[in-house]
């Protein structure tokens, strides 16, 4: 088993069901957390060049005027597509090296799975 295979193993045993819990649903890369007012959005991204992923975030306001909704309209179809490349402001969690958590043993320190879940309700 790779190690990419063990992280996304790992991710789906370990992270994934805790986004559940707190109320995430959708298809791996890409999760939503749905509101009366608002989206909140995550993607695991795996970085082209192999050897790590990062995470990011975002949230968009279907009910505001486009200025203060955050989404890109021609991005999607309809709002039940809208994913994190879908909004014009994301976040990226901080990560071990410059935003990227690596697929092997480059950690100073152990990070906890919770450091991993970002957003509450």
């Amino acid at each position: 088993m790779t190690y990419r295979q063990k992280m996304l193993k790992s991710l789906k045993q370990h992270v994934i069901p805790l986004l559940n819990q707190q109320g995430f649903y959708g298809k791996f890369p890409h999760y939503k957390r749905t509101f009366a007012d608002r989206i909140e959005l995550l993607v695991f991204m795996t970085n082209k060049y192999g050897g790590s992923f990062t995470i990011e975030v975002s949230i968009i306001f279907p009910d505001f005027e486009k200025k203060l909704s955050n989404y890109m309209t021609q991005a999607f179809e309809t709002i039940d597509k809208v994913t994190v490349y879908s909004t014009d402001k994301r976040y990226r969690l901080k990560g071990m090296f410059d935003g990227w958590f690596y697929y092997t043993d480059v950690y100073k320190t152990k990070l906890p799975l919770s450091s991993l879940i970002i957003m509450n309700r």
